[in-house]
């Protein structure tokens, strides 16, 4: 057990993406110019095990910025969803809290708000549904409130418009294809039906955060999975007529920033801000040998 946590720790330090979160201000020039150099600020946190990605704004002033957040742990390769609390000027972590913890992996924790209650539908691909938890804010826990749909869902978002509610989300096991499904509910904790399927030109189904509104318009952060899993994002328009959606593609935005230059897949508005994620990869001079190393280890325990 000791040695399986060290090789995790090993390899999702050294190996894979290390993610973070970065929030900027929103303003309309966004959509159509993309993202301006140094706009983002990064989060500066004490961890050396882990790292945060999938950040949804839970609420904000002047001082702080409260996140909900996949949280992945070296240690087990598998993600939780915790609280963030930062400070709004130097992007500091104030405050990191559990909200839950799952045998199953857990990540993009998005937020439902609906009379006075914070629902929360974080992905659990795994599980092989999509659940929907009530935030109890006294305990600082995610309650469990009841299943919402059973199908491995990825990256859903839930969207109520004339009275119905929709949710739009791709599936395993082809997450970050060109098909996303479309299911509807007259009611928020009611049966949920699929009632559609869209079909994409390339590879941009798998949702980047919340559809949110600019003035009189519905915008659609999608991921780019063209190149692979998390490349960047697109911002589209959304059309609804009588349970039919179009999309048009409004701007393409990749990673700007050198330290996060690898990729980003969040893009998700709170008033006049933004929190995205991107990601990097560790030293090359250490990657590459040690990809090597563990390779062989890996080919020498199958011959044994």
């Amino acid at each position: 057990m000791i040695l399986k946590k060290l090789l995790n720790y090993l390899t999702s330090s050294i190996l894979d993406e290390h993610w973070n979160i970065g929030i900027m201000k929103y303003n309309k020039d966004i959509l159509y110019q993309g993202l301006q150099e140094n706009s983002i600020k990064w989060l500066k946190h004490p961890y050396h095990d882990r790292w945060f990605a999938d950040p949804f704004i839970l609420t904000s002033n002047d001082e702080n910025i409260t996140l909900l957040v996949e949280e992945f742990c070296f240690w087990n390769r598998k993600g939780r969803i915790s609280k963030l609390v930062i400070d709004r000027n130097n992007m500091c972590l104030l405050h990191r809290s559990t909200l839950l913890e799952l045998p199953t992996h857990l990540s993009f924790p998005a937020i439902y708000k609906e009379n006075d209650i914070i629902y929360i539908y974080p992905e659990n691909s795994t599980s092989g549904n999509l659940s929907l938890y009530i935030y109890n804010e006294k305990k600082d826990i995610l309650e469990k409130s009841r299943i919402l749909i059973n199908r491995p869902l990825t990256d859903a978002t839930l969207l109520k418009k004339d009275s119905k509610y929709y949710i739009l989300s791709t599936e395993l096991p082809d997450p970050n294809g060109k098909t996303a499904r479309v299911y509807c509910s007259d009611t928020l904790t009611g049966e949920y039906k699929k009632i559609k399927e869209i079909k994409f030109n390339d590879n941009v189904a798998r949702n980047g955060g919340l559809i949110f509104k600019d003035k009189d318009d519905f915008i659609r952060p999608a991921q780019n999975c063209n190149e692979g899993y998390g490349m960047g994002i697109v911002l589209q328009s959304v059309c609804f007529s009588n349970d039919e959606f179009t999309f048009k593609d409004i701007k393409r935005l990749n990673p700007i920033d050198k330290k996060y230059k690898n990729g980003f897949h969040t893009f998700n508005i709170h008033e006049n801000i933004v929190a995205v994620d991107g990601y990097r990869y560790c030293n090359h001079l250490i990657r590459l040998p040690f990809k090597f190393l563990l390779k062989n280890v890996l080919l020498s325990f199958r011959k044994n």
